[in-house]
């Protein structure tokens, strides 16, 4: 309280003090609001309006600019990608036809990364999956075929058919001619697996050969029946999928199946098996006729061809070569393990051979006639290398 009986009240930020007279009777004061004081607080309000009617407009301007740029950003990089692809295909030979087929796909169904779409597997056989689907689901089987064979051509030159070894595959597109592969009708409650092999391969469908074992059953299978395959990749794992037979031919008996991308991958070894990445000189043996692998060690090699070990267990290796090797042959491998001064002479036996990409053939071999110590030398290499694959897997691979 001041002097006189009055008391100083601020009634807001932007008032000005004002005196008013103090009531000793009443339990209130009795405010005089000046003309000062109104002028005041709607200034006060004003410019806070105006203030976040300034700072709301700033932050959708600054919105729509983030907006825009990551926009310009993106259309330049699918822009440079896509000159990027064209000039990938002219460097492979691509027809204008081809390059067509390829440019078209691409943007109806990767337009946004065409660089990748031509460049990994996964994304090509993403493409070709849903333009066969597509084409299959208007009907016309003459350009569905037509298109399957193309697509082929583009996949083969653009060397999207190549599979590293060890690495899985993801559609039967990837499956090679030569594959062997047990199929059964799915819906029988005890399979009666009838033993196949793949003649050919392209986008429209996988195409299979009977290959009957003595005594096994003919199962009687139609057009449009489900059916499930089994097989087993020598340079993998085995793998097991169902699909549906699209077309069957009696003479001779050859099946064509719907591709499928739904696979499962089974680890099915009696070794575990590693990468192993070298380069050696192998030699080919004469195996002998009563299978006696006494004197294995003391036969001589016939024949010496370059190769590359890509796998190896315990029990035997995997080995790629430029030319195909009778099975009625045994090998003989220098495998080279850190820390030993020499590589190790192992003999092994063909289990199987099959073409892969680039006219090579792999070779699936299981050791023959190995000592006791050569072979704990070796199982000892791959247990320290499986240590390194959980352990760090990058260095075990690298």
């Amino acid at each position: 309280m001041s002097g006189g009986g009055e008391r100083a009240i601020y009634t807001g930020f932007f008032a000005t003090p004002f005196r008013a007279p103090y009531n000793p009777h009443g339990k209130r004061w009795d405010v005089q609001e000046t003309s000062s004081v109104f002028q005041w607080q709607g200034v006060g309000g004003a410019l806070v309006a105006a203030f976040g009617v300034l700072f709301f407009l700033l932050l959708s301007a600054l919105v729509v600019f983030e907006v825009y740029r990551r926009r310009t950003r993106l259309r330049e990089r699918v822009a440079h990608e896509a000159r990027a692809m064209l000039e990938i295909l002219e460097e492979h030979s691509l027809s204008p036809e081809e390059i067509k087929i390829v440019a078209d796909l691409v943007t109806k169904h990767a337009a946004m990364d065409p660089l990748r779409a031509v460049t990994t597997r996964q994304d090509f056989d993403r493409c070709v999956e849903a333009e066969m689907k597509d084409l299959a689901s208007r009907g016309d089987q003459r350009s569905f075929e037509q298109m399957g064979l193309k697509l082929r051509d583009v996949r083969g030159t653009l060397g999207l058919d190549y599979i590293p070894y060890g690495q899985p595959i993801h559609s039967t597109r990837e499956i090679h001619p030569g594959q062997w592969m047990s199929v059964a009708r799915a819906g029988d409650t005890v399979p009666q697996w009838m033993r196949m092999v793949v003649e050919e391969v392209d986008e429209s469908y996988l195409t299979l050969s009977r290959q009957p074992k003595p005594g096994e059953p003919n199962v009687a299978v139609a057009a449009g029946d489900e059916i499930r395959c089994s097989m087993w990749r020598d340079d993998d794992a085995r793998y097991t999928f169902g699909t549906t037979v699209a077309f069957i031919e009696e003479i001779p008996s050859v099946w064509r199946l719907a591709h499928t991308r739904e696979l499962n991958r089974l680890q099915a070894r009696g070794h575990f098996r590693v990468r192993h990445d070298q380069t050696s000189i192998v030699e080919l043996l004469n195996a002998p006729v009563d299978g006696d692998l006494a004197d294995v060690k003391n036969r001589r090699a016939v024949a010496k061809l370059r190769s590359r070990i890509t796998s190896l267990s315990a029990g035997g290796c995997a080995l790629v070569v430029q030319q195909p090797v009778s099975r009625h042959m045994l090998v003989r491998i220098f495998l080279e393990i850190p820390r030993q001064r020499e590589p190790l002479p192992i003999e092994a036996r063909i289990v199987a051979e099959s073409p892969i990409s680039g006219g090579r053939y792999l070779l699936r071999t299981t050791f023959a006639g190995i000592d006791d110590a050569t072979r704990e030398q070796v199982s000892q290499y791959v247990l320290q290398r499986q240590h390194l694959m959980i352990v760090s897997p990058t260095k075990a691979t690298g």
